[in-house]
């Protein structure tokens, strides 16, 4: 069994928020396509992403930012046992503090708190390449970005109303474009306007 296919049963097993088969799958393709040389990715879970994309391509840099305890202890112990460990840099921290100015990445990758998901954009996004993307997942939320009334559970709802605000961010942004995706539980696609 590959390292990737034991992670997917860990995660599944233990509940963890892994990113979707179809997701994987579509990311596999961009990152084929596009060939990133630097890969950003904010919310590690438990390394299955960044291991992945490393396999993926052998020449990709990945750094990885997870902020919670018992996630990163899994991702760090992952991550070492991994075949890719010399070209992933694990960080553990929260990603609204992390400094990383001064660098680029070609893929930018936002999977943690929704909540935060403008504030990392706007903190991360000047450090895009000028042809890079910016990929964010989770857009859907389950169906209930398009149907809030699903749910009655206010801290939900709170969640909700910020996927809602961070969409049209991404839709009404004067420097960037984006395309909304239906893959897994939806998928932001965002590059740079170019006159």
């Amino acid at each position: 069994m590959s390292t990737f296919e034991q992670l997917t049963q860990y995660g599944h097993a233990h509940q963890i928020p892994i990113l979707m088969d179809e997701s994987m799958e579509w990311l596999e393709k961009i990152l084929l396509e596009y060939r990133p040389s630097t890969f950003l990715e904010i919310g590690t879970a438990i390394g299955r992403t960044s291991i992945e994309a490393a396999r993926i391509l052998p020449d990709l840099q990945v750094m990885t930012i997870e902020r919670d305890p018992e996630m990163a202890a899994q991702a760090r112990k992952n991550i070492e046992a991994s075949e890719q460990k010399d070209r992933i840099t694990f960080i553990e921290g929260d990603a609204r503090y992390v400094d990383l100015s001064g660098q680029t990445f070609d893929l930018i990758f936002i999977d943690a708190a929704k909540s935060q998901y403008r504030r990392f954009f706007e903190k991360y996004s000047p450090l895009l390449s000028e042809n890079g993307l910016i990929i964010t997942d989770n857009m859907f939320f389950h169906g209930l970005v398009e149907h809030p009334e699903r749910t009655h559970n206010r801290h939900t709802k709170g969640l909700i109303r910020r996927l809602r605000a961070y969409w049209e961010f991404l839709e009404t942004n004067e420097e960037f474009e984006t395309t909304i995706l239906n893959i897994g539980d939806g998928l932001a696609l965002t590059r740079r306007k170019h006159a």
